[in-house]
């Protein structure tokens, strides 16, 4: 509901003292009593903002916060900076979360503090800026060194950075902070294969992998995880069959269909298949611009130049950071480029797919 309860204790009236109203009982009558009530008491914007993110409703969130905030002095204040600055990431506005995260990160109050810095850090990867990326995180270390969520979010950095070792360290110690977490000894495993394809070796850790999904039976992204080591090493059959698991645990995660679209085209070269993939994760969620990025290449590798740049148009407008934001427009560029060729020498456009 919109209303919490706040207990305020009232005389009862049918207990109420004599009727000369002098504080006066009948004989043998008992002393008037106290009894509970409850008084409605509106939610904050915050508290509302909250109960919104467990309903799933995520629209209004934003404007909840701005309630929050605009009380000014409302106990909340901070915890609606910090949830404003994560949605405003999710939605590309990193200038209007900075300027949260900011505010958050000088308040001086430790939990709140580390995890602003934690967002902050992100925030300035997103936008290519290691440097800060990585003095936050350092910072968050300093302020909070028993929190294990640091080292997991610095972990996940140094994956896509290609610094296979250093996320192994900070997943070690994500781990031994908090044992039970099942995403962080999933991606250690990951690293692991990681570093060993780059020195060479890309070592068998198979038995790792089934001994953490022994022990986290029902945690998709760990099949998922499991499934791209399988597949990166041409053991296809067996990464159809952890994506499907994947798929089976989470079948609303547009993700997997993605990977599995993905490994369709390698596996198989099937175009019409992993095309279908695609389509339902985009059934899933509209703004999965993993998707669109993948659906755009299979337009390329089929010739299909015009197709193609709408494609990573519409990723690009949904990409949230400006390393992707490049990468697309080299993507859309090269088509547009190959579209003015193909036209100005009147020969059909190269294909890979038919």
């Amino acid at each position: 509901g919109d209303t919490d309860a706040s207990e305020t204790p009232v005389v009862d009236d049918n207990d109420a003292s004599g009727a000369a109203g002098d504080g006066s009982t009948p004989e043998g009558d008992s002393p008037p009593t106290l009894v509970e009530v409850t008084v409605a008491k509106p939610l904050s914007g915050f508290q509302r903002a909250k109960e919104l993110f467990y309903e799933e409703n995520y629209e209004p969130i934003v404007a909840e916060c701005d309630k929050e905030v605009a009380w000014g002095d409302g106990e909340y204040i901070l915890q609606a900076r910090l949830l404003r600055a994560t949605f405003y990431m999710l939605m590309g506005c990193g200038d209007k979360a900075l300027d949260d995260l900011n505010i958050v990160v000088d308040s001086g109050i430790e939990l709140l503090q580390a995890n602003a810095l934690i967002k902050r850090g992100s925030l300035h990867m997103q936008q290519a800026d290691q440097a800060r990326s990585m003095a936050d995180f350092q910072e968050a270390v300093r302020v909070s060194p028993t929190n294990p969520d640091v080292y997991h979010h610095r972990g996940q950095l140094y994956l896509l950075l290609e610094m296979a070792n250093e996320a192994i360290s900070d997943f070690n110690q994500c781990v031994a902070l908090k044992p039970d977490f099942a995403q962080a000894q999933f991606q250690r495993c990951f690293a692991v294969y990681r570093a060993d394809s780059a020195g060479g070796g890309g070592a068998n850790i198979d038995s790792q992998f089934r001994a953490i999904i022994d022990k986290f039976p029902r945690f998709a992204e760990g099949y998922a995880l499991y499934a791209q080591t399988l597949a990166d090493q041409q053991k296809y059959d067996d990464a159809e069959k952890y994506f499907d698991k994947a798929i089976e645990l989470e079948p609303t995660n547009p993700t997997a269909y993605v990977h599995k679209a993905m490994l369709q085209l390698q596996w198989k070269q099937d175009v019409p298949g992993g095309i279908r993939l695609l389509q339902r994760a985009l059934e899933l969620d509209d703004k999965c611009d993993f998707a669109y990025e993948t659906l755009g290449t299979i337009e390329v590798q089929r010739g299909n130049y015009k197709e193609a740049v709408d494609i990573f148009t519409k990723a690009i407008e949904l990409c949230r950071t400006e390393l992707e934001m490049a990468h697309l427009f080299s993507l859309r560029e090269a088509s547009v480029a190959q579209i003015k060729v193909s036209e100005s020498l009147q020969i059909p456009p190269p294909t890979l797919f038919g």
